[in-house]
């Protein structure tokens, strides 16, 4: 990254609003967690969460690591609970017949290209996911070809 972006606008990318990263099309970095996402069938996904540890460091900062991800994605954390629930509703919402369209359009008005092409928006637009989807149709349509420039995904970037 240093070398593409420099070491400033580096720092700023893996510091930015947090380290949430997405590796298309199923890895996710979040925070000091990794998520696999493994799609089992069109009403059913897996997913596995890894916390991680860190090397050569104090185990105290380790046991901190492993406690923070259980207090935050365990059975009755603040997070983990919540986020699934959400995910049940969006999945039954997704059911509807009425009008079979996701709407990503929060932040669309203030959405901007960055000097080296980015997409940026602020920290709670929905940029990640017109990007994650744009570039899924793209796929599913062929249009991308493994060894094109078009292949690689366009970093996506979220400003405070």
């Amino acid at each position: 990254m240093v070398s593409r972006y420099g070491k400033e606008r580096t720092q700023e990318i893996m510091t930015a609003g947090g380290t949430h990263l997405l590796v298309f099309p199923n890895l996710i970095l979040i925070g000091v967690q990794i998520r696999v996402v493994q799609p089992v069938s069109v009403g059913s996904t897996e997913i596995c969460l890894y916390p991680t540890l860190l090397k050569g460091v104090a185990q105290q900062v380790n046991l901190a690591r492993l406690r923070g991800h259980e207090g935050f994605y365990g059975p009755a954390g603040g997070g983990a609970p919540d986020d699934l629930e959400m995910f049940a509703r969006v999945q039954d919402g997704l059911q509807a017949q009425i009008d079979p369209w996701l709407m990503f359009a929060r932040g669309l008005h203030r959405q901007r290209r960055d000097a080296d092409g980015s997409i940026v928006g602020q920290v709670t637009d929905e940029v990640p996911q017109r990007g994650i989807w744009s570039h899924w149709k793209r796929v599913m349509k062929g249009e991308l070809g493994a060894g094109s420039r078009d292949a690689r995904l366009t970093r996506i970037a979220v400003a405070d």
